[in-house]
């Protein structure tokens, strides 16, 4: 019994040194540098993307571990990240291959440039293993006595099906960044806890899932919990049945580009409802508090894509319970003639139709309906915030009624027992110019200020001070002339002196 207790020992302990040796053999075998050059173009044609990575093994219970992991793309890197996280099946690399059911990276942070062509455009598979090949013959002795032209990498040629295989069955990123540069290096998009799941991952195609925790572009629009499949193939990118929240309110989308076209082109399409105003004034830049209301609407956007901001389509907008509070043209001119529904505009239900190409947008109509007082305009409003509308306001009579005669008069007659006046809106978005006050009060105010004056300084000089130029120097001619002696206004005939004795009276 003894004996065969210490048979079963040493058996175990036979098995576990081959089981050492063997993890260590393979370990060995998987960290040479031929292996691991294998293993990084296996996992960058899998990808898809030029992965560098500085080290991998593996254990008998199916963990790999690699680490110092980035994606160079031209003198940056793409991708950063400290390490995968991945499993493998141990059996397959006795076979020469290396079988990757799942892998996952945390925490990574990617910064992806626009090229010179303004395309966002992922590096070819192939760079890591020719930076690689460009630093081990720089740092390789004979590199040094070679010509300059036989140092440059070579391009990597494909290995034979009999060599070394990495197959990749699953990949996830957890926990990202991502920011979006414009060719200038300036922040177009950032996208913060992004999750993306592969579940097709072949040198065809590529899919999956990707949620996105907050999603701000170009720092005016800010999208959140937003979830999308995928697909990435030649052909382009396929976003179908796009998700979230924006201002609080739910909004679904679909994205389409076309990337093997000339310029990219893409199809955007959109559609949200009770969204906060207030919440998405605020983001692009309004005070606090300067607008509220629930927001709905959709938008249709197709273009090129390296040329986003020329982006051409149609958007309908609607506002429900709108409130825009302490508008300075507004309050002003509220507070002037005493119409509270100017100073503090409650909007029951208003719309917007418009049409957006060369970085400005083209209201057709936009109405704001107050109870007894309706706003519309036509006009344009450019990216930049300029604006340049044509408006009209519309009132009740009765509420008409209420306002000075001087006022009370330059609105026009309208339909269904209304009046109007027409008026202009310039300046920008978040602080906007208007001439309201000059086309409700500015000709008529004049006119009774200069009735004011003339009645203190007297009749007299009023019609004086309103006479033509022309009229006042031959009222003061005639004035002169009468003035003048009686030899003067002689015929120069009977008189001969006539013209110097003028000159003198005139001297």
């Amino acid at each position: 019994m003894k004996k065969l207790s210490k048979a079963i020992l040493i058996a175990l302990a036979a098995v576990l040194v081959l089981v050492l040796a063997v993890v260590f053999g393979v370990n060995l075998y998987i960290q040479s540098p031929g292996v691991q050059a294998r293993i990084q173009e296996g996992i960058s044609g899998a990808l898809r993307v030029p992965l560098k990575i500085t080290n991998t093994s593996v254990t008998p219970w199916g963990d790999l571990r690699i680490t110092g992991i980035t994606v160079p793309n031209g003198d940056a890197n793409l991708l950063e990240a400290a390490a995968f996280r991945a499993h493998h099946r141990f059996l397959p690399i006795f076979a020469g291959r290396l079988v990757i059911s799942d892998m996952s990276v945390d925490s990574p942070k990617i910064v992806w440039p626009q090229n010179a062509d303004g395309k966002w455009e992922l590096p070819p598979p192939g760079q890591a293993a020719a930076k690689s090949a460009a630093a081990a013959l720089e740092s390789s002795p004979q590199a040094v006595s070679q010509p300059a032209a036989e140092s440059k990498p070579r391009e990597a040629k494909p290995k034979k099906s009999s060599g070394f295989q990495v197959v990749v069955e699953g990949f996830e990123i957890k926990h990202g960044n991502v920011e979006l540069l414009d060719a200038a290096k300036q922040r177009v998009a950032s996208f913060a806890d992004v999750n993306m799941r592969y579940t097709t991952l072949t040198a065809e195609r590529v899919e999956g899932t990707a949620s996105i925790g907050r999603l701000e572009w170009a720092q005016t629009f800010t999208f959140e919990n937003v979830r999308t499949p995928f697909s990435y193939t030649a052909a382009g990118l396929d976003l179908p049945q796009m998700s979230g929240t924006i201002g609080g309110g739910p909004f679904t989308a679909s994205f389409n580009l076309k990337s093997d076209e000339p310029q990219s082109p893409f199809l955007l399409g959109m559609k949200f409802d009770e969204v906060d105003l207030a919440h998405v004034a605020t983001a692009a830049g309004w005070a606090e508090g300067q607008a509220s209301g629930t927001l709905g609407g959709t938008l249709d956007l197709h273009g090129n894509f390296p040329r986003f901001s020329k982006a051409e389509g149609a958007a309908h907008l609607t506002l429900r319970d709108g409130r825009f509070h302490e508008f300075s043209y507004f309050e002003m001119i509220g507070q002037a003639l005493q119409i509270r529904q100017l100073s503090d505009l409650r909007l029951k239900d208003s719309s917007a139709d418009a049409t957006i190409a060369d970085e400005r947008i083209q209201f057709q109509n936009l109405t704001l309906d107050a109870s007894d007082l309706q706003l519309t305009a036509k006009g344009t409003a450019r990216f930049d915030g300029k604006l340049q509308l044509n408006a009209r306001l519309i009132a009740q009579n009765a509420l008409i009624k209420q306002l000075p005669s001087l006022v009370r008069d330059n609105f026009a007659a309208g339909e269904n027992d209304t009046r109007y006046i027409d008026f202009n809106i310039t300046g920008k978005a978040a602080k906007p110019k208007t001439d309201l006050l000059d086309k409700i009060v500015g000709t008529k105010l004049q006119a009774q200020f200069d009735d004011l004056v003339n009645g203190l300084f007297g009749t007299k000089r009023k019609k004086e001070d309103d006479k033509p130029k022309d009229e006042t120097k031959k009222s003061e001619k005639k004035k002169k002339k009468k003035d003048e002696p009686d030899e003067v206004k002689k015929p120069a005939a009977e008189n001969p002196a006539a013209p110097s004795a003028a000159a003198a009276g005139a001297q």
